[in-house]
């Protein structure tokens, strides 16, 4: 029979077990209501509710040092307090090890008020390390959400909310800004920036329901204005101008109102490619 252990015993579970050295370990993925019986205290008392599901379970690799999606639905064991028949302050969410049931994996822990997601969602790989910090208002994701790297502390990506739909999205490569795009309903909207590892600027872009809508501006490590375009619901619409890396004006392409050439240049200088566009798609 399932035995409930207290959060710090569990901890001390989970450094022992292979999830904490980086082994996949083989997780509980059916329910057997006899071993693991829900809890269910009425309106008001701690809850226990035992469900299977796809939660997206991951563990560290030690060998590789990255982080490992685990595939299929597993027993989730979701435990926490309800006031007035609703959840209420911390919940957190475990599954099981199938060699043990005495050694459970903390994935997720998430603060409600009133039945609704309102705090830190906080979520963890199998060894304890944390993925990812998001918060919430009311059921609503909201101001500042962080996102990490196998090694639970570097920075993979950031989400700041300005209100229920409207985001800016930062992500990082190697500890470094690599773009940064504003996000509306989870869709690129507006403003997207992407840069070099140098910090530069690589591109500038308008969106418009997640495509390329208005001015596209490329740019040289260097900084210098490499070309500029125009796009139109996601199609090359109009080229405007193309510079070497000195800044030097060069043949563009005949592009204009969807039809037409376009020229593509090396970082060097030499012609890459001529693209035929008939109504703003490649001929």
């Amino acid at each position: 029979m399932f035995v409930l252990l207290c959060l710090g015993s569990v901890a001390h579970a989970q450094q022992s077990t292979p999830a904490a050295n980086g082994m996949m370990p083989d997780l509980v993925r059916d329910r057997d209501s006899t071993a693991f019986k829900n809890i269910t205290p009425g309106k008001n008392g701690f809850t226990r509710i035992y469900q299977v599901a796809d939660p997206d379970v991951s563990f560290i690799s030690s060998a590789s040092k990255t982080r490992i999606g685990l595939p299929g639905s597993v027993l989730m064991c979701e435990e926490g307090t309800l006031v007035n028949g609703q959840r209420n302050g911390l919940f957190t969410t475990y599954v099981t090890d199938n060699t043990d049931h005495h050694k459970r994996y903390k994935i997720h822990e998430q603060n409600f008020k009133n039945n609704l997601l309102d705090g830190h969602w906080k979520a963890y790989d199998l060894g304890g390390t944390l993925k990812y910090d998001m918060m919430f208002t009311q059921g609503r994701q909201s101001g500042f959400s962080v996102y990490y790297g196998p090694d639970g502390k570097t920075v993979t990506e950031t989400c700041q909310f300005a209100n229920d739909s409207m985001a800016v999205m930062t992500k990082f490569e190697d500890g470094k800004k690599q773009q940064v795009q504003t996000l509306v309903n989870g869709i690129k909207n507006g403003t997207g920036t992407v840069y070099y590892a140098n910090g530069s600027i690589m591109s500038t872009a308008i969106f418009l329901n997640g495509q390329f809508n208005d001015t596209l501006k490329y740019y040289y490590p260097n900084g210098v204005l490499w070309t500029e375009e125009i796009f139109k619901n996601g199609l090359d619409w109009t080229v405007l101008n193309n510079f070497d890396s000195t800044s030097k004006t060069r043949d563009a392409g005949t592009l204009k109102n969807g039809n037409g050439t376009r020229i593509l240049y090396t970082e060097e200088g030499e012609v890459r490619q001529v693209v035929t566009y008939l109504n703003g798609m490649v001929h």
